[in-house]
């Protein structure tokens, strides 16, 4: 198993990777393969916000061991399979974005995760992937996803709206 599905309802009631794995496999395999999928702070950040702000993505954590990423995400909005766009995401902390080049050693298998998808119906035989990698951040921005929520300008009487220096940099590059 290369991709562990974690659903929106489990990562918002931070239900832990042991559970899922259970669920899913059985408590002595389980109990085998949760360290290969355990999510540090940052990743759990990144997961919570994507769940949150975009119930339409899902969510798989790589097999870290397997050379295939931290996450495979799925837009699910396409009611086909053929249709769905694939990310695989690599998050490197204060990482510039990269959104294409070669994969490097953290996407080595990226295909073999992709495949695991086909062969669950996920998505589509024909679909590819696109490589993100980069800050948790940056990699919400490429996804659509604000990395702040709308503040107040404290330098005016009226209230407008704008938006952190990372969306503002986003924006502007």
């Amino acid at each position: 198993m290369l991709v562990l599905h974690l659903p929106r309802a489990s990562v918002l009631a931070r239900t832990s990777i042991r559970s899922l794995l259970r669920r899913r496999l059985g408590r002595a395999p389980a109990d085998q393969l949760v360290h290969a999928f355990a999510l540090c702070p940052d990743e759990q950040a990144f997961a919570a916000t994507v769940s949150r702000r975009k119930p339409e993505l899902w969510l798989f954590r790589s097999h870290q061991r397997a050379f295939c990423g931290d996450f495979a995400v799925v837009d699910m909005s396409a009611p086909q399979p053929e249709q769905r766009p694939v990310w695989l995401i690599d998050l490197k902390q204060r990482g510039r974005l990269r959104t294409r080049g070669a994969p490097g050693q953290q996407l080595l298998r990226a295909p073999a995760a992709v495949d695991e998808l086909r062969r669950r119906g996920v998505i589509g035989e024909d679909v590819g992937y696109q490589p993100l990698s980069g800050d948790r951040r940056l990699v919400q921005l490429q996804l659509g996803i604000r990395c702040c929520a709308l503040r107040a300008d404290p330098g005016r009487r009226r209230r407008i709206a704008r938006p952190c220096r990372s969306c503002r940099a986003r924006v502007r590059g």
